[in-house]
């Protein structure tokens, strides 16, 4: 993939009727994390406000 536009797009051709969720792996002050780009997380209680957080990935 290139961009995120292609990610995108790709993700929207396999979504099967969901709506697609995009993040991104990212470092903050050294730690691993991800950022969403796109969508809302259906597993989340309530929409976060705000703009987006790093939420630490395990592993």
């Amino acid at each position: 993939m290139q961009d995120a536009h292609e990610v995108l797009q790709w993700a929207r051709k396999h979504a099967e009727g969901r709506t697609p969720v995009v993040y991104v792996e990212a470092l903050d002050d050294g730690q691993l994390g991800l950022l969403r780009l796109h969508g809302a997380d259906p597993n989340a209680a309530a929409p976060e406000p705000g703009p987006e957080r790093m939420a630490s990935a395990k592993g």
